[in-house]
């Protein structure tokens, strides 16, 4: 399926988004690697020399609200390497709109909901330990009320599921 290629009549509701909002159908990240590293670039333009994904005993999350002995590799430029707890503060791209004052949610599954694993911003200690967590990260199924109501922020961004 990563080879597939979608039209028109197949995602008759992302193309209609396309037309009108900008899409991200054609990213690209510079990390060679799994996952969690190249989520870490969508949302920080780096993956903070993390290089594989979390883990604890098979248990795989992705951030803040990991169990404790969760740990990550994490390269460094003099070529060393640590197991690090996967939280992370580094600058992200809602941060610039934060401070810009551009309206933005990041729609996500809930802790505990298929998908949670993947949200980005859980791995970013300030949001998910800041109030930004609960005013902006919001469950994805706020997406359709936020759409009909007219409420969509200038910036948004969707977790897959």
């Amino acid at each position: 399926m990563s080879y597939t290629q979608m039209h028109q009549s197949d995602i008759p509701n992302y193309w209609t988004y396309a037309q009108k909002f900008l899409l991200a159908d054609n990213m690209f990240s510079s990390e060679h690697g799994p996952s969690f590293p190249n989520h870490l670039y969508i949302m920080a333009a780096d993956a903070n020399g993390v290089i594989n994904i979390p883990d604890i005993r098979g248990y795989n999350g992705w951030g803040c609200d990991d169990p404790p002995g969760t740990v990550v590799t994490q390269l460094f430029d003099t070529g060393d390497e640590d197991q690090v707890f996967p939280c992370f503060d580094i600058p992200v791209i809602v941060d610039e709109r934060q401070s810009a004052g551009i309206t933005w949610k990041f729609y996500a599954p809930g802790a505990g909901q298929p998908g949670y694993v993947f949200s980005t911003l859980n791995a970013i200690n300030h949001i998910r330990n800041g109030p930004l967590w609960s005013s902006n990260v919001v469950p994805y199924t706020q997406f359709v009320t936020d759409a009909l109501a007219g409420n969509l922020p200038a910036v948004m961004g969707r977790q897959r599921i």
